[in-house]
């Protein structure tokens, strides 16, 4: 019998980049710099690691699943700011931003990592939600990371 989809917890991190090098670091082909203390500067990217795993293969051993990243914001007072143009925000009772795209892969266990740039955007508190749905199965997991932007 087949596990049911899975994935790790979020990992905030400084920076995020492919590497070489062996050191306590290394996950794979990824160098990631943990940020312990989840506090970033202002106008800093934000780079997040986690793995998925026991997506489904098809027949053909491909994998397909949509993965939706949410920022939110309880601080309701801040201009918004341009992030890129894949991302908008939502006026309402909080700001949020949204992000979702789908991935085809042909592994049961996927490494995922990204990096937000949420330039302009004012100091405060901030949670973090990933949703991935496996697009085969239609299970769906979800973790939840907070963090700080600060002056």
């Amino acid at each position: 019998d087949r596990k049911s989809l899975q994935m790790s917890d979020l990992e905030m991190a400084w920076r995020i980049s492919r590497s070489t090098n062996e050191d306590k670091f290394n996950k794979g082909k990824l160098r990631v710099i943990p940020m312990p203390t989840r506090t970033y500067r202002v106008g800093q990217n934000v780079f997040v690691y986690y793995e998925i795993y026991n997506l489904t293969q098809d027949e053909f051993g491909h994998t397909n699943y949509q993965v939706s990243y949410t920022v939110t914001s309880d601080d309701k007072h801040g201009a918004l700011g341009i992030i890129s143009s894949l991302t908008r925000w939502r006026k309402g009772k909080r700001e949020e931003l949204e992000v979702t795209y789908e991935l085809e892969g042909v592994d049961t266990q996927e490494v995922e990592y990204v990096e937000f740039k949420l330039e302009n955007r004012p100091a405060g508190k901030y949670a973090l939600n990933v949703t991935v749905i496996d697009m085969k199965s239609g299970e769906m997991a979800r973790k939840k990371a907070s963090f700080i932007l600060a002056q």
